[in-house]
């Protein structure tokens, strides 16, 4: 099991390269490694390419946006292949370009047999991809079943205490204010 959080970015040495916070992953640690075996050095490089970071891969962390800290992040909770991946609030500051790829990635990494487990309160990220949804509130459940089923406007509306329209489109939902 992997986890990633908000917190985790602000552990992390801001002058390490991306290729290096890969890398620390197979070690548990957020250190440049030293003298690295190089079937680890041909495992990072086949992380970095499965999840589009050869533009990023030398840039230090400190100088990364949001958004590419938190691909780099998920990056780096995957390199040792777990069947479990829990990510929380993912989608929490990054910019509209990084959220419509991070939504891409969870897809991908979910049809390579990672069983992910997203909390979330941003429901732009949710698709038809998802097998489950769990809808939470004040600590209890209220909705549980599968996307096509829970994503409708009476049960936003009852989730946010909230007004709104959701509209379904080709693998996801849209929200207009009523």
């Amino acid at each position: 099991i992997s986890t990633v959080n908000n917190e985790i970015k602000f552990r992390i040495n801001k002058d390490l390269k991306v290729k290096d916070i890969l890398l620390s992953g197979l070690y548990g640690r957020f250190c440049k490694i030293i003298n690295p075996k190089k079937e680890e050095l041909i495992q990072v490089e086949e992380l970095i390419e499965k999840m589009f970071l050869n533009n990023i891969k030398d840039k230090k962390f400190g100088h990364l946006s949001d958004g590419e800290k938190q691909i780099s992040i998920i990056a780096r909770a995957i390199i040792n292949n777990p069947k479990v991946l829990i990510l929380d609030e993912p989608s929490v500051n990054i910019d509209l370009r990084s959220k419509i790829f991070l939504i891409e990635k969870i897809k991908n990494l979910s049809q390579l047999g990672i069983n992910i487990l997203c909390i979330t309160h941003d429901i732009s990220i949710i698709t038809k991809d998802y097998n489950r949804i769990i809808f939470l509130k004040d600590g209890k459940i209220i909705r549980d079943g599968k996307p096509n089923e829970l994503m409708k406007s009476e049960n936003i509306n009852q989730l946010f205490d909230i007004k709104i329209k959701l509209i379904e489109n080709k693998n996801s939902w849209d929200i207009y204010r009523i």
